[in-house]
């Protein structure tokens, strides 16, 4: 994990949440896509990848298997 690298990640989460409210609001045609709830699901993601404990608990687990 980068020093440094949670507020980058953050930043870009929110101006991709800024992005797909705008995109929505544009383009109601989009709205079937769900951009924000896309958004959502990706900052989900990245977050819990970002939890080492987390991470090092699933590997052991996929070890197991």
């Amino acid at each position: 994990m980068r020093p440094g690298i949670r507020p980058v990640i953050e930043r870009d989460l929110a101006l991709l949440k800024a992005l797909a409210t705008l995109i929505e609001k544009l383009a109601p045609s989009t709205r079937h896509l769900h951009p924000r709830a896309v958004v959502t699901e990706y900052h989900n993601t990245i977050t819990s990848e970002m939890n080492l404990r987390l991470e090092a608990a699933n590997t052991s687990i996929l070890r197991r298997h």
